[in-house]
């Protein structure tokens, strides 16, 4: 089967940590990072409790053995499961990523839609409307502290969709960032994905769990969710 592949718009994103001339610190972790600039990234997790360094706010999870953290700034985190590729330009694959504030995605696959608000109710709201997304058990939900919406989406059949930068798929908008990182995020056709839609700062940090399984692993990615604490 051919891997489907994902725009986080890393070369992008990893723009935003930053230009700064790096630390010692800095170069020590980058050694553990397929990509530059992941910012201070652990690499591959022992099984036991972590903490995020430049992901704001400031995270500490558990997990079990074999995950890995290859990006780590600001505004962007990323927990990829065992077996799963280390991401180049794009990601490959199912994780677990998280984004401190996001926005609708339009048509284009890039930029914000006008007109929508960023709070968690504007955005399921703007997703429920969707003809191209199929959302399923909608629910209040509070994570790490914070407070949201969790929502099951999926692309629905015969959706056209979009082709975001460097795809080869088609499939639906769903969210943009809009700071302090940029990404784009597009739901691609067969993939399970449950989003948790927090209310952070005036806006939305998003959890999205990406599972190319079609929803076998959402279990047990919500599992590591669940032990996600969120500090100011």
């Amino acid at each position: 089967m051919k891997a489907r592949r994902w725009i986080l718009g890393l070369l992008v994103l990893v723009l935003a940590a930053g230009t700064a001339a790096p630390s010692l610190g800095w170069r020590v972790a980058a050694s553990r990072c397929p990509v530059p600039d992941s910012g201070t990234c652990l690499g591959k997790l022992s099984a036991g409790t972590h903490t995020a360094t430049s992901f704001r706010p400031k995270l500490t999870f558990t997990t079990p053995r074999g995950w890995s953290n290859y990006l780590d700034i600001p505004g962007l985190y990323l927990l990829q499961p065992p077996g799963a590729k280390p991401p180049g330009d794009t990601i490959a694959g199912s994780f677990i990523g998280l984004e401190t504030r996001v926005a609708p995605e339009s048509r284009d696959c890039q930029s914000p839609v006008g007109g929508v608000g960023t709070t968690p109710a504007a955005i399921e709201g703007w997703i429920a409307r969707q003809h191209d997304l199929v959302v399923s058990d909608r629910h209040p939900v509070t994570v790490g502290g914070l407070r949201g919406v969790s929502l099951d989406i999926r692309m629905a059949r015969g959706a056209k969709g979009c082709l975001s930068a460097g795809a080869t798929v088609p499939a639906a908008p769903l969210l943009v960032g809009v700071g302090p990182s940029s990404f784009d995020h597009e739901v691609a056709p067969g993939v399970a994905e449950r989003h948790y839609l927090l209310a952070y700062k005036g806006g939305t940090l998003d959890i999205q769990m990406i599972d190319t399984s079609g929803g076998h692993h959402l279990p047990s990615y919500a599992a590591i969710v669940k032990s996600f604490h969120f500090a100011h």
